[in-house]
């Protein structure tokens, strides 16, 4: 009966690395997610993007994603 008492403890430190590495994997996506909007931001207020092209560019993408 004594070894059911630390068992807990057990199951949470195997547990506790999983969960703290599942928030920052989703953290480090965001930041990659904020850069990559950052980046666009300034290529549009430095007028070098250019929205048409970019929009065939997402279409394309897109009809590539989709297996016909």
């Amino acid at each position: 009966m004594r070894s059911v008492k630390g068992s807990l403890t057990v199951e949470a430190s195997l547990i506790f690395p999983l969960i703290l590495m599942v928030f920052m994997l989703a953290i480090s996506t965001g930041v990659g997610l904020y850069e990559e909007c950052r980046e666009t931001g300034e290529q549009i207020s430095q007028e070098e993007f250019d929205a048409v092209r970019w929009f065939y560019r997402c279409k394309e993408m897109g009809e590539l994603a989709q297996w016909k």
